[in-house]
């Protein structure tokens, strides 16, 4: 009779013992992106059971919430709105737990975060109508990782691949080059559009390191600004080349108010030269 009662006993004891499952995931996006881990099931082999899920806050930003689900007995959620700086070749990792107050089991989660590339250009004359194209990648990622491609309105819309190329131009005035980057292990791509003005001699210099700014005061007039040591002589022309304003004189490290009341509204490009140097930057009426 007592081998019977121990045997009954032994068996509600591995009837009752629980099995508690958390369902494995991995998550993998962009800089930017919002990543979610959504409706992740926390089973258990007793039905009786009171399931208790919670998480080691090992990614500051995200967001955990867990919920009771009819049979399943916890649902959980995480979700990460991600950044610029967020993207690293190594995953972030975060760990659930789960247990029912007599066993406790745990899973470990990531997600990677791919870095998006972002780059620099500058584009510099090398003589007899031939230009570098170059782009720095500015994130730190592995040049070998990064993928640019240039394109060039004209003839037909040639494109030129790598970081830095070299191409011939003969041409003379204002065209748009538009340049993407994207690294292999993210595949976002970064896309940039300069206004750039040829010359046959030398090229303007980016807007990003033009020593020429253009303040908005009204509709009827601008303030353009000046950090070189030498007066500048500038125009202000349309995208065909048509000169609209010229003679405008620009003193040394200095401001000048230009009266732009009789230009229609729309897109030009400011001309100042200082000497062979030529810099262009866009005005917006």
């Amino acid at each position: 009779m007592k081998k019977y009662i121990l045997l009954i006993f032994l068996l509600n004891c591995l009837i009752s013992n629980s099995q508690i499952v958390i369902q494995p995931g991995y998550q993998v996006g962009g800089e930017g992106d919002l990543l979610c881990y959504s409706g992740m099931k926390v089973t258990s082999s007793n039905p009786n059971d009171s399931i208790w899920v919670f998480w080691d806050h090992a990614i500051p930003k995200a967001t955990f919430t867990a919920k009771f689900n009819g049979d399943i007995k916890q649902v959980w959620d995480l979700c990460w709105q991600t950044n610029y700086k967020d993207g690293n070749y190594t995953p972030y990792t975060f760990t659930v737990y789960a247990t029912d107050k007599k066993d406790t089991v745990s899973q470990v989660f990531s997600i990677l975060v791919k870095m998006v590339a972002r780059g620099m250009r500058t584009y510099t004359y090398l003589g007899n109508d031939s230009f570098e194209l170059s782009m720095i990648e500015t994130r730190g990622i592995r040049d070998s990782d990064v993928v640019c491609q240039w394109t060039i309105p004209f003839p037909g819309g040639n494109k030129y691949n790598g970081l830095k190329t070299q191409v011939k131009i003969k041409r003379i005035g204002i065209t748009v080059i538009e340049s993407q980057i994207w690294s292999k292990q993210a595949g976002y791509i970064s896309g940039y559009l300069d206004t750039i003005y040829f010359y046959p001699e030398n090229i303007s210099k980016l807007e990003t390191e033009n020593p020429i700014e253009v303040l908005y005061i009204n509709n009827q007039q601008i303030q353009v600004s000046s950090k070189i040591d030498k007066q500048l002589h500038a125009s202000i022309i349309d995208f065909s080349g048509k000169v609209l304003l010229s003679n405008i004189s620009i003193p040394q490290n200095g401001n000048t108010i230009i009266d732009v009341s009789q230009i229609p509204n729309g897109l030009y490009i400011l001309r100042s030269e200082r000497g062979g140097e030529v810099y262009s930057i866009k005005v917006v009426k």
